[in-house]
């Protein structure tokens, strides 16, 4: 008997809760991706920062056991991209807090972001916007399940 797309939703999500922090400047993207979070009910717990260099100051306020499992960090932000804010993050954080996965979101898929993304192995890929659940399931999710 074959699943319905609900059911299979649910299975890709039968893991527990995963902490992800979402560095967007674009406040509709946070309200956007909270509401597909609650609609869809995805096992994820959420944090929202519009600025990097703040998103680098809470992360360094965090105990291990409450760092995030998942960071999904736009491209183009003003004063600091997700480019630079991820070199930020890997100068600052090793150890334990290395495990945390790494993505970058953009509208545009170029060129140069590919070639970025090629040079950086710490990033695990790239989340196209509009976000979607079929985007999170099939870049996001392998990783959590592999790990």
């Amino acid at each position: 008997m074959q699943k319905s797309p609900e059911e299979n939703r649910r299975a890709n999500f039968a893991m527990p809760s995963v902490k992800f922090l979402f560095i967007d400047d674009s406040l509709s993207v946070h309200k956007y991706i909270g509401l597909l979070i609650k609609i869809k009910k995805l096992p994820i717990i959420p944090t929202f920062e519009s600025c990097p260099q703040k998103a680098l100051d809470r992360l360094a306020n965090l105990p291990i056991n409450e760092f995030p499992d998942v960071i999904v960090t736009d491209i183009e932000m003003p004063v600091m991209n997700g480019f630079e804010f991820i070199e930020s993050y890997k100068k600052l954080f090793s150890g334990n807090r290395s495990k945390t996965l790494l993505f970058v979101s953009s509208s545009l898929i170029e060129t140069e972001i590919l070639r970025q993304l090629k040079r950086d192995s710490q990033i695990m890929g790239i989340i196209p916007k509009p976000f979607s659940v079929k985007s999170i399931q099939r870049q996001i999710l392998p990783f959590l399940k592999a790990a």
